[in-house]
């Protein structure tokens, strides 16, 4: 009820952690304090009241029926709710008219599934109608029949156990009631708020009427309603219980009361309508007569204006005339004096004029016979130089003939050496020179061998490969599988093993090389390299910045060769602008002569001893670096460690990084922290291998060891650095992290960056005495200080390791599983599945991501770890797998698995978990459909035996999985009638953002086809385009020039190249993006295939013409508004002519259609649709984690 003390109540609740809204209702003179009432949820009040034909002090609708409202009012509060707890996750309201509208708020909070808490405020109503009678003028029995109305409807919704404070009561015993309150909401109150509160806030001038609830029975005014409510209100307010029948005697209402209320609020709006239109025929009638008088100056304006106007016009032509005359005397008058100028000059001249003549003419005699002479001499060397320069291009010919023979030659020469037979040569030469004692003399053979190499290293030479061989790529995969044993089975099936049979016998040694490598990869050599540091005598001299990016604080006592060996490894491994401050806390050994072996570092030292977090603290306030990094001393930092610290902070939402840690032995000391509910804490992964997958992905965690931890400085001066609460050491560096997580940062794990901490070399590992104890200690500190965030966020100790690390607790998590570690520039499959892990990614997804192969190819692998995707990678997660899903599986709400042959090795294994969440299968294109539209242009038998095998094991595939996934509707309808039972929906193939780039101008008009060359439908329509296309093309524009790019271009693509055509085999993504800028037309010409085609929207997203054929457009959206579409050779060259002289791109077509069909947000929608769709209900387990 209004006036009746609900805003001190309100003010109490900030001492619980509650927000109060952030358009709170101005403070006025009758309450300066403030009224604490969200004026947006005030006026959605005031709006459904009115629409109940009510005002908050004429509440028409009490009594007569229930409030009402429709959808609108309903999506209106849900929306205002949701937008205030977005900013206010505990969020208490006030507004008086509440009372009135409980049902309603009750609604919005059912449908956002919300718990909604209510807390009564009980006042004397004597109180609240005096207050009233103060402040709005209304009588006292009007307000206390208001306040009848209110409490009627308000007892009417709630219940009599229902959690009522008495005002009064809060002023004269504010602890008490505070106590009350904190019972009640089962939460403890913040002890600096409450003492500001009480101290502050709280004023006992705050009640300005004191009534007894004795005076109440002693008022006429008073109805047995109104008393039977106040009564049950107190009574509640000191926690005793009422009655039902009594609750239900204060709800009743007073129609006597209630009348008179109405009445008196209907006169009283009629007064105030009555006095308005008096008013309003005041002013209409001396409007009229202000009319009458403006229209009489309106019309003396008029004449006098179309006067001011001819005198104007005159002024002008007087003045134009003026300027004029003025103008023709001037000219006149320069014109004289120019021509008098003008006949004393020629006069002057005309006599030096005739006598240079005369000089001029005898050197013309003598310049042309001069002339003619050098003229016959010019010719005679023309034709020397002529005769010279045929004779250099006819040298140089056979110059670069016999260069190219020599080259070929030498090559080959050299590629046989390097050959197996030629190592067998080699050594038969030695044994024979040894045999025949002619050790040490050389021969013609190693006479040319010996020219061979000097010619190519003179000339800037590679050396050539020897040409590959069949038997070397078989040898290569059997180097593979015995490496990757596990890995190798569990990819092997019958159909895979005639295809690498069938690839084998049936590719040329070259084609299988390229191959071989894309599922057969060479590990790389990982070797450990065991840094010695020097002696601790050693100088060290750093670099000086004037601006450094980095402040690298290391705080030291004693332990001077920890401590050089730390300062060398960080001169050795760091580059860029950075200072290292040495924060030295009185040593007694060599430290104190630390300028002696030192230079270009800065050193703090104290009068006293501070202790570690002080000694930090006071360290980092002398740090000029955008970013702070702590450093202990009894570390060493690796090669390459600080670019991947400092990549993470490009993000603005991340406030603390921190590396791997690793002991001396290699072994892992902690991959960042876990925090368990009850304050104690894990090293991640301590002593485990630092190879495995878990250990290497960006990932947010509990804390980072302070041993290595950087923090952006505007946050550390933020939160005033460490707690000193936590003085000497221990916790201070998870309390900074849950700080800097409180104040809105992420903090982050970065495995790119290693360290090597020597743990315990600075305080030792007793637990019971030294600095070392306080780890204990500080333990419970920490946990007093956060209990409410360990409560709610962290779980209980060793449980839910899974999203323990990641801090994913209620974070949607997906497993997806393809052939191997996506090359995203590599083929249009592997981009997509990349680009749909990146968007899992941003829209907040925890990501995991499977190679079938377990292979972790690089640089892929590295750059999905950085983007925050976990890679299950490995021989050792192969030889384990049953496990690793056995543990990891439960922690996913779904499985993306990508193409049939990866389905058919993982399905089995997966299924037989019963914790194996819903799985989408994803078939990137339909391997039937392609190959039954090869065999109908081929007509080979072997392919239609072949889409059939294709067909059935596409179907056991689909019938197996939850949900199926294609990119194109035309391949959707084809699964409908295979499988007619399947779920399945389209997606979009890639996720565009516009990219239009810039186009070159050059001399050469430019064709662009981009495939990759592993794919047959590629193949045969770069030979398409080369037999029967293009030369149609060159027929009407013979500059034009063909660039054929992509991976893996098998020897029949590399016999396309001419003059006209260059083959490029695979480019950069900035090298390609090059070649687009130059191109005025993309072709995509496929004769068979299946799926959409990403050549075709790569064309698209830069910008480029494009000109396909109904295969390459098959699938796409909407696809004759971008492209052009043609099946035969003419109308395809026709319409690939029409591009090049096509001058104007419509580029906002292209970005509409982008944004409609392949755009971040409609690849969002259907992954939600498709999480949607999957959903399954997780168990008990799943529920707490």
């Amino acid at each position: 009820m209004h006036r009746s003390g609900t805003s001190l109540v309100t003010k109490c609740f900030e001492c619980f952690g509650y927000g109060l809204g952030e358009t709170l209702m101005a403070p006025s003179s009758d309450n300066p304090k403030g009224f604490f009432e969200d004026l947006d949820i005030v006026n959605l009040n005031d709006n459904l009241l009115r629409d109940n034909g009510s005002y908050w002090d004429a509440p028409v609708f009490v009594g007569q029926g229930p409030l009402s409202w429709d959808a609108t009012h309903l999506d209106a509060g849900v929306k205002l709710l949701t937008a205030k707890l977005a900013r206010e996750p505990r969020l208490a309201i006030k507004d008086p008219r509440l009372c009135l509208l409980l049902p309603f708020w009750r609604a919005v909070a059912e449908s956002l599934n919300i718990p909604l808490r209510l807390c009564l405020v009980f006042r004397d109503p004597l109180d609240v109608a005096a207050s009233l009678q103060q402040r709005n003028d209304l009588p006292l029995s009007i307000g206390l029949g208001l306040t009848q109305a209110y409490w009627s409807q308000l007892l009417t919704d709630t219940d009599p156990d229902s959690f009522v404070v008495s005002y009064d009561e809060f002023l004269k015993h504010p602890d008490v009631t505070l106590g009350r309150i904190a019972t009640w909401l089962e939460r403890p109150s913040d002890a600096q708020t409450t003492r500001h509160f009480l101290d502050d806030f709280l004023d006992e001038d705050m009640q300005h009427h004191a009534h007894r609830l004795e005076n109440l029975q002693e008022t006429t005014a008073t109805s047995p309603a109104l008393a039977g409510a106040s009564q049950a209100l107190a009574q509640r307010s000191n926690d005793q219980s009422v009655a039902g029948r009594a609750w239900d005697i204060g709800a009743e209402l007073e129609i006597g009361a209630f009348s008179e209320l109405l009445a008196f609020q209907l006169s009283d709006r009629l007064a105030q309508l009555h006095a308005t239109n008096e008013e309003a025929a005041r002013l209409q009638q001396q409007n009229a007569q202000h009319g009458f008088d403006l229209e009489d100056l309106s019309n003396q304006k008029a004449e006098r204006e179309a006067h001011i106007d001819l005198l104007i016009e005159r002024q002008a032509e007087i003045h134009s005339e003026l300027v004029v005359s003025q103008s023709v005397v001037e000219k006149g008058t320069l014109a004289l004096e120019a021509e008098k100028s003008t006949s004393q000059q020629l006069a002057d001249s005309l006599s030096t004029e005739v006598a240079e003549k005369a000089v001029l003419a005898r050197q013309l005699e003598r310049t042309e016979s001069d002339l003619e002479n050098t003229t016959n001499d010019l010719r005679s060397v023309s034709n020397d130089l002529e005769n010279t320069q045929n004779d250099l291009v006819a040298m140089e010919g056979k110059a670069n003939w016999l260069f190219a023979l020599l080259k070929i030659d030498y090559g080959r020469l050299l590629q046989y050496d390097a050959s197996f037979l030629g190592r067998i040569h080699r050594l038969s030469r030695r044994c024979y020179r040894l045999l025949t004692l002619q050790r040490g003399r050389g021969t013609a053979y190693d006479d040319a061998l010996a020219a061979a190499a000097t010619f190519f290293s003179d000339h800037n030479l590679t050396t050539p490969k020897p040409a590959p061989r069949k038997r070397q790529q078989v040898l290569a995969m059997a180097r593979y599988t015995l490496k990757h044993p596990v890995s190798s089975v569990r990819s092997m099936s019958l159909p895979r093993v005639r295809k690498i049979f069938k690839t084998i016998t049936s590719t040329e040694a070259q084609d299988l090389e390229t191959w071989v490598a894309a599922r057969f990869p060479e590990a790389e050599d990982i070797s450990t390299v065991v840094e010695v540091a020097p002696a601790p005598d050693a100088p060290l001299i750093f670099p000086a910045s004037k601006k450094p990016v980095v402040s690298i604080v290391i705080p030291v006592y004693n332990e001077w060769v920890i401590t050089h060996r730390c300062l060398w490894s960080i001169l050795q491994h760091t580059e860029g602008e950075y200072e290292v401050i040495v924060a030295d806390d009185c040593s007694t050994d060599e430290t104190v002569n630390i300028a002696t072996y030192v230079q270009g570092v800065h050193v703090v030292r104290h009068a006293e001893n501070q202790r570690f977090l002080r000694n930090c603290n006071i360290a980092a306030a002398q740090a000029r670096g955008e970013f702070i990094l702590l450093l202990n001393n009894d570390t060493a930092v690796t090669a390459g460690w600080l670019p991947p610290l400092l990549a993470l902070f490009e993000n603005e939402s991340v406030g603390i990084v921190g590396p791997k840690l690793l002991f001396p032995n290699g072994k892992l000391q902690e991959a960042g922290g876990i925090i368990w509910n009850d304050a104690s804490g894990w090293n991640y992964g301590r002593a485990d291998e630092p190879s495995r997958p878990q250990y290497n992905y960006v990932r947010e965690t509990d804390y980072v060891s302070g041993a290595a931890l950087m923090i952006r400085q505007s946050l550390w001066q933020a939160v005033d650095g460490f707690d000193e609460a936590f003085v000497p050491a221990y916790y201070e560096d998870t309390d900074l992290c849950f700080t800097a997580r409180q104040a809105g940062f992420k903090v982050l794990y970065q495995p790119a960056s290693t360290v090597v901490h020597y743990e315990g070399m600075s305080n030792g590992t007793d637990l019971e005495t030294g600095q070392k104890q306080y780890q204990v200690i500080n333990q419970q500190r920490f946990y007093d200080k956060w209990l409410p965030v360990l409560t709610a966020e962290n779980f209980a100790n060793g449980e839910h390791v899974p999203c323990a690390r990641g801090k994913t607790k209620g974070q949607r998590a997906v497993l997806v599983v393809d052939h191997y570690v996506p090359h995203y520039d590599k083929d249009a499959g592997s981009k997509s599945t990349w680009m749909y892990l990146k968007q899992m990614v941003a829209m907040g997804y925890r990501v995991a991501f499977m190679g079938a192969n377990f292979f972790p190819h690089q640089p892929y692998t590295h750059e999905l770890q950085q983007l925050g995707v976990e890679v299950v990678v490995g021989e050792a997660v192969a030889q384990r797998l049953d496990a690793w899903l056995a543990e990891n599986l439960p922690y996913f709400d779904h499985i993306f698995m990508h193409r049939p042959h990866v389905a058919e090795q993982f399905l089995p294994t997966l299924k037989k978990h019963a914790c194996c969440p819903k799985i989408s299968y994803v078939g990137h294109d339909l391997h039937f459909l392609r190959t039954q539209r090869e065999f109908l242009l081929k007509g080979d038998p072997a392919l239609e035996r072949e889409a059939a095998a294709w067909r059935e094991r596409e179907r056991a595939v689909i019938e197996t999985t939850d949900n199926t996934l294609y990119f194109s509707d035309t391949e959707v309808a084809e699964v409908e009638q295979l499988v007619p039972s399947a779920h399945v929906n389209s997606i979009p193939l890639f996720i565009l953002e516009d990219l239009k780039l810039e186009h070159v101008i050059t001399d050469v008009t430019s064709l662009i086809f981009v495939a990759g060359f592993n794919h047959p439908p590629n193949i045969d329509a770069a030979q398409w385009l080369v037999g029967e296309i293009l030369p149609l093309v060159l027929a009407a524009r013979p500059d034009v020039h063909l660039n054929i790019v992509g991976s893996n271009p098998s020897s029949e693509v590399l016999a396309l190249a001419n003059d006209k055509i260059e083959v490029h085999g695979y480019v950069t993504e900035s090298r390609l993006q090059e070649l687009y800028a130059q191109a005025q037309c993309a072709v995509v010409p496929l004769r068979f295939g299946a799926g959409v085609k990403g050549k075709v929207l790569e064309a698209i997203q830069m910008g480029v013409p494009m000109v396909t054929t109904q295969i390459g457009a098959e699938g796409i959206p909407s696809a004759d508004h971008v492209m052009a579409i043609a099946d035969e050779p003419e109308m395809f060259a026709q319409a690939v002519i029409q591009q090049l002289d096509q001058t104007a791109e419509n580029s906002s077509t292209r970005e509409s259609w982008i944004a409609a069909h392949f755009s971040p947000a409609a690849a969002s929608l259907a992954l939600e649709s498709i999480m949607g769709l999957a959903a399954k209900a997780l168990d008990t387990t799943r529920d707490s984690a």
